[in-house]
């Protein structure tokens, strides 16, 4: 779900501070992860210009999450916020501030103006490198004041190819 930024496989669970802070904590196991791990490398196996991302453990995973939402923030592009991290042998926990979660966007309302916005918005992530590699409209998501944003980073990756580069305009569009 949109709650910890389309993260697969994952457990999601509301938390609230004493003094009313409210977090959402997305656990990742390490059986779930395999089968994702799997489908990597088959994907690998079919795209031979496109790099793929291939997380071997849940701690690579979350780390590889956390880093993306950090790099989206440092390039000034509003992505939830990330308030930990931390992993044990069979989990990795991600815990975002629920403030910031983004919502899901109603597509049959789309216009003009939001098609440019999320065009905006993942024309700044590729010119600094950043690529999603999967776009889909499960991704187009909004903050609570509306603004246009691009989800579900963790598949991403920095420093990217024009072919990845590419791959996302192709998915955005479509």
């Amino acid at each position: 779900t949109l709650d910890d930024d389309l993260t697969e496989g994952s457990r999601i669970y509301d938390l609230e501070t004493t003094d009313n802070r409210r977090f959402i904590v997305s656990v990742i196991d390490a059986q779930t992860h395999t089968a994702g791990y799997l489908k990597q490398l088959w994907d690998w196996a079919r795209f031979t210009s496109v790099s793929i991302r291939r997380d071997r453990s849940v701690r690579d995973a979350v780390q590889h999450h956390f880093a993306m939402l950090l790099g989206l923030h440092s390039i000034n592009l509003p992505a939830p916020i990330v308030y930990g991290i931390a992993d044990t042998d069979e989990s990795a926990i991600l815990v975002l501030d629920a403030h910031t979660i983004e919502m899901p966007a109603n597509l049959n309302t789309l216009t003009k103006a939001d098609a440019v916005a999320y065009m905006r918005y993942l024309s700044v992530a590729n010119r600094r490198g950043y690529t999603h590699r999967r776009i889909t409209p499960d991704t187009l998501a909004r903050l609570e004041d509306g603004t246009a944003v691009i989800a579900g980073w963790l598949n991403g990756d920095n420093a990217s190819a024009s072919a990845n580069t590419a791959l996302d305009k192709v998915q955005l569009l479509t």
